[in-house]
Order: C-alpha cells, then sequence, then structure tokens
C-alpha cells in the first residue's frame, strides 16, 4: 500500500497484509531487506488516512522527496515492527499498537500534529476519568486494559456493515472507554479484523464482492 507524488485524500482501512520480502541487486546478487506494507513514498502525498489495518512496518520514506502534510495513522497494528516516519510533517499517529518500542520513530522533518497512542485511565490501580487523564506519551498500548481512546474511526460514522459480531469496533488498539468506570465490566478489542480471518480459514474474495457501499 505505497503511496505518493501529490496523492491526498484517500483512505485505506481494514487492510491486512503479511510475507513482506524485497531485495535489492548488487552486481549478480539479490540482497533481502525489510520493506513495509504502507508506506508514504515521497513527492508530497498529503492528507491521507490509514487505520484499521493489521500490517507488518509501516514507513514515509524519502526516496522521492519530501512527504506531504496531514497523513494521519489511526488504529493501526504493527505486528513486527514499528512506525518509522522520514521528512513527514505534522503526522497524526493515534491508537496504534507495534511490535517495537517505541512505537514512533522521526527522521529529518517530521513532527507530530498528534502524537498520542491513547489515554493512561487506571493509575495505580486506581481508574482516572477520561476527561481529565493524560495522554501516553511513547505509550506501549500492548497493557490495553489500563488505555483508552475515544477516537473509534475518522472514516466510518459507525460500525461498518462487513464487521461481523466476532470483531468488536473499534477492532485494533486501545479500549474506547475507560475499562474499569462500568464496574465489573471491562470492554475489549478483538486486536483482529475481518481480513486477517479470512486468510486463516483460507476463504478468498474477488472483485464481485468489492466493498460498494458508502460509509
Amino acid at each position: 500500500m505505497g503511496i505518493g507524488t501529490g496523492a491526498n485524500s484517500n483512505v485505506y482501512t481494514f487492510n491486512y497484509s503479511r510475507e513482506q520480502y524485497s531485495t535489492y541487486k548488487v552486481v549478480r546478487w539479490e540482497i533481502p531487506y525489510s520493506d513495509s506494507d504502507i508506506c508514504l513514498h515521497g513527492r508530497y502525498p498529503f492528507a491521507n488516512l490509514f487505520e484499521h489495518n493489521s500490517v507488518e512496518y509501516i514507513e514515509a520514506d524519502d526516496e522521492h522527496g519530501r512527504n506531504g502534510l496531514y497523513n494521519a495513522f489511526v488504529r493501526n497494528q504493527v505486528r513486527e515492527d514499528n512506525i518509522e516516519l522520514t521528512n513527514a510533517p505534522q503526522s497524526s499517529v493515534l491508537g496504534c499498537t507495534t511490535a517495537i518500542f517505541p512505537p514512533v520513530r522521526g527522521y529529518k522533518d517530521t513532527s507530530f500534529g498528534i502524537e498520542a497512542y491513547g489515554k493512561r485511565v487506571i493509575v495505580d490501580n486506581t481508574p482516572v476519568p477520561y476527561d481529565s487523564a493524560a495522554w501516553v506519551p511513547h505509550g506501549w498500548t500492548g497493557l490495553y486494559s489500563e488505555s483508552a481512546l475515544k477516537d473509534i474511526s475518522y472514516f466510518y460514522s459507525s460500525r461498518p456493515y462487513f464487521l461481523s459480531a466476532q470483531y468488536t469496533w473499534p477492532a485494533i488498539g486501545p479500549e474506547w472507554e475507560n475499562p474499569m468506570m462500568k464496574g465489573e465490566f471491562e470492554r475489549w478489542v478483538s486486536q483482529t479484523i475481518p481480513a486477517e480471518g479470512r486468510y486463516a480459514t483460507g476463504e478468498e474474495t474477488y472483485i464481485s464482492k468489492i466493498t460498494k457501499v458508502a460509509p
């Protein structure tokens, strides 16, 4: 899922990607390297949204120059790496989970309009009201029961029709409400999406099944 050359206002959501493999050639040898599943690739892509994707690695590179403003990464799951952004000013990273700490690394002219991974809503085993809770800076949202994020989606105004009952809404990232402010009830997040489920069961989808319903 690569985007560049001034592309703007695109949405990538609920995609599942795995087993990335890339090589570059040196003389007659093919040298493998780690490539990204989601990539801002320079020439000023701007105002694009990536949310509820489950991938191995997310990056913005500057192979073809600077990336644009206002690219947002919301509630993505990065299963084997973290998020690395190069020359990507005013990016937003919100509620993403990663396999490596710190969750986000910024290089060169990279800044964050939002640099938050959820709010810490349990402090010293004591519930904290969401409105007064502090954002978790460079947080670790693997501790799902200790963090919450009221932002669910910037694309869908309600639960999408293709998200069956076996998946929660939101499907990835921190809880959407303080899990300990509802008595004994703890809201959990499934941390998986339908595309991952289809891969696990071997179900294949075709153009005839393409999503046609607007959010």
